[in-house]
C-alpha cells in the first residue's frame, strides 16, 4: 500500500510540474505578444505630441497669414503702364506672400529644437499612459468538467490499473525477479535519458529535471533491492553494488551540473552517502570506506564551487559526521583502536577531513555577498572531531598517553582557527571552540592525571594558553570590527593549573615557572591593551593556587618551606614591579592606580597563610621575606610618587608580625622576634625621614625665599621666583606633594 501510494504522489507531482510549466511558457508567449502589440504605439506617442507643439509655435505666424490674405490692394498697376508713376504699394501683401512661400505644411514640421523662437517656451511632454494588461478570463466550469476533468479522471484510472496488473503480477509470479530488476533498471535509465531531452527546451527545464531525479532514486532503489532482497547476477557481489551506486552518483552530479537542478545533486549527495551503509558487509574496510567517501566530498565541493551552491556544504559535512560516527561505534571495540599504534587511525580520519573541509572553505572561496555555509561546514566537522576526542578519554589505554591525545586535540584546534581566520564573520565559533578545548583538559585533568603524567598537563595547558592568546593578538592586529579578549585568554591557563593542584596530593615545582610566565604574559597583555582587570584576576588566581599548593605540602619539610618562601617572594616580586610599571604607563586608566597597592598586599596573605600552616619557632625566613617585600615595595613607592604601597606594606608587616607572636612567640626565645620587629620599625621610619624631611626643608626654603623676593620687589615677581627655585630645588614625592 505504501508503494502505490508513493508511486501515486510521484506521478501527480509529475504530472503538475509539467502543468505548470506549459502555464508558464503560455503565460511568457502572452506577455512578449502584448509588449511587441503596445511597443509601436508607445514609440509613435512622442511623434505626436511633437506635432502638436509645433503647431502651437506657428499658430501666430498661420493668424497674421489669414489676416493678410483677406485683405484686397484697391489698385495694381499694370504692366503697361510704364509712363505712370509708380505708386507706393503695401508691404502687407509682399510680407503674407514670403510667409506663404516659406510656411511649409503641418505634416513637414521637423525643426530642431535650437531653431525655437526666444520667447516660446516648449510645454513639458505629456506622460505616456500605461499599457493595458488584458484581463483573466473567468473560469470556464462548463469546458473544466467537460473536458479537463474526465481526461484527468482518466489518466488516473488508467494509472491505477497498471499500479494494480503489476501489483497482481507480482503475487501470481508472472514477472521474475530478474525481469523485475531489468525493468527498473530500464526504467531508471530511461527516465533520465527521457529528462535530458526534455529539459533542453526551456519550457518543459522543471520536468526534464523532475525526471532525473526520479531517474536516480529508481536506480538506487533498484540495485539495493538487487543486492539485498534477491541476490541477483553480479549484484550478489558488494563490490559491484558498490561500483553501480558509486556511477550512479557520478552521473547525478554531472546531470545535476549540466542541467543546474539542485534536486538531482541533493538527491546524488544522498545516494552516496546511503551507498555504503546499504551495501555493507559488516566488515572493517576503513581505507576503502573513506576513500570513497573522501570521493564523494571531493564531488560535491566541486560542484559547490562551479555552480555556487553553498547549501550543499553543510549537508556534506553532515554527511561525513554520520558517517565518521557510525564507523566509529561499530569498530571501535571490534577492531581495538584503543590500543597502541592502531589509536592512531581514528584520529587520521577525523583529523583527515577536518583538513579537507578546512582547506575547502580557501578553495571554495565564499564571497562577502555569500552566507558562509563553506565554513560552517568545517566547523561542523571540527566540532564532531573534538568531541570524539571527549569520546577518547572513556578509554584509559588512549587517554594515559598525553602525546596521543593532546596532539589529536591540538590538531583539531589549530584547523578550526584556520577557518576562523580565512572566515572572520564565523568570529563567534572562537568561544565555542577555546570551551570546547578547555572543556576536554579539564576533563581530562580531573579524571586522568596523576603525578607521573603532571609535567605532560603543564606542558598541554601552556600550549592551550599560548595558542589562543596568539591567535587574538593576530586577530586584533587586523583591525577587524570582531574584537577578541586577548587578554583574558592565558586565564585559562591559570584555571587548569589551580586544578591540577586540587587534584593532586603533592605537586612539583615545575608548576610555577609555568604560572610565572603565564602571569607575565598577562602583565605584558594588559600593557599593551590598556586593561588591568585580567591582572587583578591573574593576581587572585596566583593567589589561591599558592595557597593551595601550601596546604599540600609535607608538613614537616623545611626545604619545601624555604621553597614556598622564596617562590612567594618572587611572586610578590613581579605583581608589585608590574603594578608600579602599569600604573606609570596607564596614567589615566582608575583601575591601574589600584594595582600598586593590590600587589603588595597578595605575597603577605601568602606569608600569613605560610605562619598558620608551618611550625616555626624562628621567625627568620618568614620575616627576612617580608624584610625584603618591603623594601621593595617602598622603593616602588617613591618611583611612582604614591603612598598607597608603603601603607600596605606597613600594614601588612604589622599584621604578620602580630600573627606570628599570636602563634608562635614564646618567652624563652624573645630576642630575636624583637630584633626583627626593631628591624621593621627602624625602615619605615629611614623612609619616612627620607621623604618628608627634605620635603619639609625645601618647602621652608622656598616660603623664606618667597618672602625675601616680595620685599625686594613686586608680589608677582617674587612669587613666580620663588615657585621656580622651589622647583628646581625639589624632587620626588616633594614635588609631587607641592
Amino acid at each position: 500500500m505504501e508503494t502505490l501510494l508513493a508511486l501515486a504522489a510521484l506521478v501527480i507531482a509529475a504530472f503538475a510540474l509539467n502543468r505548470a510549466s506549459r502555464a508558464e511558457a503560455e503565460l511568457g508567449k502572452m506577455r512578449r505578444l502584448l509588449d511587441q502589440a503596445l511597443k509601436p504605439r508607445a514609440e509613435k506617442q512622442p511623434d505626436r505630441q511633437h506635432l502638436d507643439d509645433e503647431k502651437e509655435r506657428w499658430a501666430p505666424a498661420r493668424a497674421l497669414y489669414a489676416q493678410v490674405s483677406s485683405e484686397k490692394p484697391s489698385a495694381m498697376p499694370g504692366v503697361g503702364d510704364a509712363d505712370k508713376p509708380a505708386q507706393s504699394l503695401p508691404q502687407e501683401p509682399r510680407a503674407a506672400s514670403v510667409i506663404q512661400a516659406k510656411l511649409p505644411e503641418p505634416s513637414e514640421l521637423k525643426a530642431p529644437a535650437a531653431q525655437e523662437p526666444a520667447g516660446v517656451k516648449q510645454p513639458p511632454p505629456l506622460p505616456v499612459p500605461p499599457p493595458r494588461v488584458p484581463a483573466a478570463p473567468d473560469l470556464d466550469v462548463e469546458r473544466f468538467m467537460g473536458a479537463k476533468l474526465f481526461a484527468w479522471i482518466g489518466g488516473l484510472a488508467l494509472f491505477l490499473g497498471v499500479l494494480f496488473f503489476v501489483k497482481l503480477s507480482f503475487e501470481r509470479g508472472w514477472i521474475s525477479p530478474a525481469l523485475r530488476i531489468s525493468l527498473g533498471l530500464l526504467c531508471g535509465v530511461g527516465l533520465m535519458m527521457a529528462g535530458v531531452l526534455t529539459q533542453s527546451r526551456q519550457r518543459y527545464a522543471v520536468l526534464g529535471q523532475t525526471l532525473c531525479a526520479t531517474g536516480v532514486v529508481m536506480l538506487y532503489g533498484v540495485s539495493f533491492a538487487a543486492h539485498a532482497l534477491y541476490q541477483l547476477g553480479p549484484f550478489a557481489s558488494p563490490s559491484f553494488t558498490f561500483a553501480t551506486m558509486s556511477a550512479v552518483t557520478a552521473v547525478a552530479f554531472l546531470l545535476a551540473v549540466r542541467m543546474e537542478a539542485r534536486v538531482v545533486a541533493v538527491l546524488g549527495m544522498l545516494g552516496g552517502f546511503l551507498t555504503p551503509p546499504l551495501c555493507s558487509t559488516g566488515q572493517d574496510q576503513v581505507l576503502a570506506l573513506f576513500g570513497y567517501i573522501t570521493l564523494l566530498d571531493l564531488g560535491v565541493l566541486a560542484v559547490v564551487r562551479h555552480r555556487r551552491w553553498l547549501f550543499l556544504a553543510p549537508l556534506t559535512a553532515l554527511g561525513t559526521v554520520w558517517m565518521q560516527w557510525g564507523w566509529l561505534f561499530s569498530f571501535m571495540d571490534r577492531s581495538g583502536y584503543a590500543y597502541g599504534a592502531a589509536t592512531w587511525v581514528p584520529i587520521a580520519v577525523f583529523l583527515g577531513f577536518g583538513l579537507l573541509f578546512t582547506a575547502a572553505v580557501k578553495w571554495v572561496g565564499e564571497g562577502d555577498d555569500e552566507q558562509p555555509l563553506a565554513s560552517r561546514a568545517a566547523l561542523i566537522v571540527l566540532s564532531s572531531a573534538m568531541l570524539a576526542a571527549l569520546v577518547f578519554l572513556s578509554y584509559g589505554s588512549i587517554s594515559t598517553r598525553p602525546l596521543v591525545l593532546f596532539s589529536f586535540l591540538f590538531g583539531i584546534h589549530a584547523l578550526a582557527l584556520a577557518t576562523l581566520w580565512m572566515q572572520p564573520r564565523q568570529a563567534w565559533a572562537h568561544a565555542w571552540i577555546v570551551g570546547l578545548v578547555f572543556l576536554h583538559l579539564a576533563a581530562w585533568t580531573f579524571t586522568r592525571l596523576n603525578a607521573g603524567l603532571l609535567y605532560w598537563a603543564l606542558g598541554g595547558y601552556l600550549v592551550f594558553g599560548l595558542l589562543i592568546t596568539g591567535f587574538s593578538v593576530a586577530w586584533q592586529r587586523r583591525g577587524l570590527e570582531t574584537r577578541l579578549p586577548a587578554g583574558w585568554m592565558p586565564m585559562g591557563t591559570l584555571v587548569l593549573a589551580l586544578l591540577s593542584v586540587l587534584r593532586l596530593e603533592a605537586v612539583g615545582l615545575g608548576i610555577w615557572p609555568v604560572i610565572l610566565l603565564v602571569d607575565l604574559l598577562i602583565i605584558v597583555l594588559a600593557a599593551r591593551s590598556g586593561s588591568v582587570l585580567p591582572v587583578f584576576a591573574a593576581l587572585v588566581m596566583t593567589l589561591l593556587t599558592a595557597g593551595v599548593w601550601l596546604f599540600h605540602m609535607p608538613a614537616r619539610s623545611d626545604a619545601w618551606h624555604l621553597i614556598f618562601l622564596t617562590l612567594t617572594a618572587m611572586a610578590g616580586l613581579l605583581f608589585s614591579a608590574a603594578g608600579a610599571w602599569l600604573m606609570k604607563k596607564l596614567p589615566q586608566n582608575a583601575e591601574a592606580g589600584l594595582l600598586p597597592g593590590a600587589s603588595a598586599i597578595m605575597p603577605f596573605v601568602l606569608l600569613i597563610l605560610a605562619t598558620l600552616t608551618m611550625d616555626m619557632p624562628d621567625p627568620s625566613p618568614v620575616f627576612a621575606v617580608a624584610l625584603l617585600l618591603v623594601l621593595i615595595q617602598l622603593a616602588l613607592a617613591r618611583w611612582t610618587m604614591t603612598t598607597q604601597t608603603a601603607a600596605a606594606a606597613l600594614i601588612c608587616s604589622g599584621v604578620l608580625q602580630s600573627v606570628w607572636h599570636a602563634q608562635h612567640f614564646s618567652v624563652e626565645w624573645p630576642v630575636v622576634p624583637l630584633l626583627w620587629a626593631l628591624a621593621f620599625h627602624l625602615v619605615f621610619i629611614t623612609h619616612h625621614l627620607c621623604v618628608s624631611f627634605p620635603l619639609r626643608l625645601c618647602i621652608a626654603e622656598a616660603a623664606l625665599d618667597h618672602r625675601r623676593r616680595q620685599r625686594a620687589g613686586g608680589v608677582r615677581a617674587g612669587a613666580s621666583s620663588g615657585s621656580l627655585h622651589l622647583a628646581k630645588r625639589l624632587d620626588g614625592p616633594a614635588a609631587r606633594c607641592l
